[in-house]
């Protein structure tokens, strides 16, 4: 089984399908979910499948080819939603239907089936705060990072300086525009949903504290419903039957979302700009016309999609769903923000950067790696054209994290590759590190003897005529709190 008859309608046809997604740009969702399933204790292996089928989620809204389901993939972005009454209608219903629809996980004892329900759930519930006026909204003064969820402040809510709402997108639902603001793209509109709009950021770290709160929505659904006691413990580690098929399905995330140059979209990763349509056309005609992995048959066969979206967009009827609030969340927020990546690659024809956190041991942790992340593509391009940026939660109990950047090639087509290049002498990497105490600094160098204080640009000369060079280059220890008026 292919993903759908994708060969069969012909080239022009398959570029149809990939309208711009109406969804935060593919890698934060994926940073967003990797991280919160980082933090909640899931496993490398766990929290990549979830992030495919979080991004599964929007490939089939734009895909005409399964279009029978499509108002159903449509309810699933958090958008056209206008009152104060419609928002907390639409919450609930969306919980409801996640603790059933994990309940159903446990009773099939299927940890794809979870990790599809964690998916696809915390797709919606990011797009909440990347596609409402939650930020703008708030009244929180700064500078920091406001964490307080949705279901935090409806326990004990504020008045908030404009009631809270959606843009407005076209859907199956014919909800009327009114004067209300569109959801718009990378220039205009309501939406927070990549690096180039603004208030991204404060999007962002909101969405990640949600995110964990949902995730701990999800065990006390698992907990509480009849079936294996073990199963809640087990689904934390997931090792693939197939690494390759998971990395595929990976990589489809990226390159599809990276590539698409098509009805108005130049790069959907992060940030416009990376659009490279014949590469895009190469790699999604190779990608779809290739048998489903087990991830996206569960995505499909399951309907974890059509169960989540029922009710959505009506009134709420019967008792609320248990809800519990997580606690107030406060913390460190690392932000490292790039405003231009120069580079000459001579005959590379695409690269990206790369991050990876390094935490140092504390209070008898052992020393951890985290999920990397990774910045748009510059296809055939000198410089960047959008900045770059890296968020997280910084550990309580580690006193220093090293961010560790790269720079690599991707080669060969239809199933690219990845290969570092040298960016630092012979060096493949550059490290960043950060005292995580109150108040303290970064240095950065590679090896960790050349260690110097951060610079506002940085040249990292490679082999022969090959660099790179960032511009604009800061990284900000900034507080975070659940905050209160």
């Amino acid at each position: 089984m292919i993903k759908h008859a994708f060969a069969a309608l012909g080239f022009t046809a398959a570029i149809a399908f990939a309208a711009p997604a109406l969804a935060f740009d593919t890698a934060p969702h994926a940073n967003i979910t990797e991280q919160a399933m980082a933090i909640a204790g899931y496993n490398l292996g766990a929290a990549n499948v979830a992030q495919v089928e979080n991004w599964l989620t929007d490939y089939y809204t734009s895909s005409p080819t399964r279009s029978g389901d499509k108002c159903d993939y449509e309810k699933l972005h958090f958008d056209d939603v206008f009152s104060d009454a419609d928002v907390d209608a639409y919450w609930k219903t969306l919980l409801r239907n996640t603790r059933a629809a994990a309940a159903k996980a446990k009773a099939d004892n299927d940890p794809i089936e979870l990790y599809t329900v964690i998916g696809v759930s915390l797709h919606v519930v990011q797009d909440f705060y990347a596609h409402s006026n939650w930020v703008e909204s708030s009244g929180y003064p700064g500078p920091g990072f406001d964490t307080t969820t949705y279901f935090q402040w409806r326990q004990k809510p504020w008045k908030r300086t404009d009631v809270i709402h959606t843009g407005w997108y076209p859907n199956c639902l014919n909800i009327p525009q009114g004067a209300h603001t569109p959801h718009g793209g990378y220039t205009s509109g309501m939406n927070h949903d990549s690096v180039v709009r603004p208030n991204y950021s404060r999007a962002y770290v909101y969405a990640l504290s949600a995110s964990l709160e949902w995730l701990q929505q999800i065990k006390q659904a698992v907990d509480a419903a009849p079936g294996d006691p073990t199963f809640a413990t087990r689904t934390l580690s997931y090792n693939p039957p197939s690494a390759q098929a998971l990395n595929f399905d990976q990589q489809a995330s990226l390159f599809i979302s990276e590539w698409v140059a098509v009805q108005g979209a130049d790069g959907h990763w992060n940030g416009n700009h990376s659009g490279y349509g014949v590469a895009w056309g190469s790699f999604a005609s190779y990608w779809v016309t290739s048998p489903s992995s087990i991830y996206v048959k569960s995505f499909k066969d399951r309907a974890v999609y059509k169960a989540l979206s029922q009710g959505l967009y009506k009134p709420y009827v019967g008792a609320d769903p248990p809800i519990s609030p997580m606690a107030p969340l406060s913390g460190t927020v690392i932000d490292m923000h790039t405003a231009k990546v120069w580079a000459n690659l001579t005959g590379m024809w695409s690269f990206f950067g790369r991050l990876t956190p390094i935490w140092a041991a504390g209070q008898g942790q052992p020393l951890t790696g985290e999920f990397s992340i990774r910045d748009a593509a510059q296809i055939h391009r000198p410089r960047t054209d959008v900045p770059w940026e890296y968020l997280t939660f910084a550990r309580a109990w580690s006193p220093s994290v090293t961010l560790r950047y790269s720079v690599l090639d991707e080669t060969g087509m239809p199933n690219p590759g990845e290969k570092l290049i040298n960016i630092n002498g012979d060096a493949q990497a550059v490290d960043f590190v950060c005292d995580t105490r109150p108040g303290a600094t970064c240095v950065w160098g590679s090896p960790p003897a050349a260690k110097q204080p951060m610079p506002a640009s940085l040249g990292l000369k490679g082999n022969g005529a090959r660099g790179v060079a960032l511009s604009g280059v800061s990284v900000k220890l900034v507080s975070a709190e659940a905050w209160r008026p």
